[in-house]
């Protein structure tokens, strides 16, 4: 039975409960167990500077206006095909789908650019020709300013440790995009620290991910951060999982075809290798000081291929 509504007086208890939920909780569940109005938990929440962030999923109809319209049209009206979507999110969708403003598109609109700017007296007045040289090049501050204008300038100095405005604080959240165009969720949780939020949720319900492990995405959607939608996995079945045998195989094909294959050319380091074993010491002086005893296992392999090929002609 939850707790009658009360007027939204927080205690310390009260916030430090919505500090520790925010995330797993809705404000209606956090203000059934504080016996508080949802209104009043998402009021003391943003107060904290603890924002969650709703994400509108695109559909493959928006992706394929994106592909069809963006390239070649203004982004007011591409936002007014997509329903009003903000120009932010579609500058990342497009930039995750890998589609590009059209190169004619471009230089028109900077044709059009230059026209408007070539005509405004203003901006021609004002604007710094080509080889301009700056008045203070060369010279100290003291050259050109008097002691009291440098004194002045002390007041809009960044002081040290300054933070910018948009500095973000403990929990907060930001999508980044990975060098494989993979989004992820990251939290802070400290200056100038940041953590995958899929790994924060993680360790703060299972504990430490040991040494050699990683979390793997089970849906495929990294933006999915509870921690049931990942699993602890070696790194080594992380390779196996992830490797692809045929583009391996192709690669190895074609290296062998540039380079020789080691094993057909009897290459050095693969003779001094049947010689010796896994000494990798030991194979390395070979080839430096025996050339000798690889010339002679040489030979020898090429005899037993010889032989070995004349003996399947004769079982023919």
């Amino acid at each position: 039975m939850s707790k009658p509504k009360r007027s939204r007086v927080y205690t310390e208890e009260d916030l430090q409960f919505i500090r520790d939920n925010w995330q797993d909780l809705s404000d209606k569940k956090m203000a059934d167990h504080l016996g508080v109005k949802p209104g009043g938990v998402r009021n003391a929440r943003k107060k904290m500077r603890l924002i969650k962030f709703i994400r509108r999923e695109w559909t493959e109809k928006q992706d394929q206006i994106l592909r069809d319209y963006y390239p070649t049209t203004e982004i007011n009206e591409v936002q007014k095909m997509l329903g009003g979507r903000t120009r932010s999110s579609i500058y990342g969708r497009v930039s995750l789908l890998g589609i590009h403003k059209n190169p004619d598109y471009l230089l028109e609109q900077n044709r059009g650019l230059g026209a408007q700017l070539a005509k405004c007296e203003k901006a021609v007045k004002n604007r710094y020709p080509k080889g301009h040289t700056p008045e203070n090049k060369g010279l100290k501050k003291t050259d050109y300013m008097s002691r009291e204008a440098i004194e002045k300038t002390k007041k809009t100095r960044f002081k040290k440790g300054h933070s910018p405005v948009n500095t973000k604080w403990d929990g907060a959240i930001s999508c980044r995009v990975d060098s494989k165009g993979t989004p992820y969720m990251h939290i802070r949780v400290a200056k100038a620290k940041w953590d995958l939020l899929h790994r924060h949720n993680w360790k703060k319900k299972n504990g430490s991910i040991p040494k050699g492990h990683l979390l793997r995405c089970k849906d495929g959607n990294t933006m999915n951060c509870i921690p049931s939608n990942w699993e602890l996995i070696t790194r080594g079945e992380h390779a196996c999982r992830n490797v692809n045998r045929e583009k391996a195989a192709a690669a190895l094909k074609k290296f062998y075809k540039e380079h020789g294959h080691p094993a057909v050319d009897l290459h050095d380091s693969y003779v001094a290798g049947h010689l010796v074993g896994g000494d990798k010491e030991l194979r390395e002086y070979l080839i430096e000081h025996r050339q000798d005893l690889i010339r002679v296992a040489r030979k020898r392999y090429l005899l037993n291929r010889k032989l070995k090929q004349i003996e399947d002609e004769q079982n023919k």
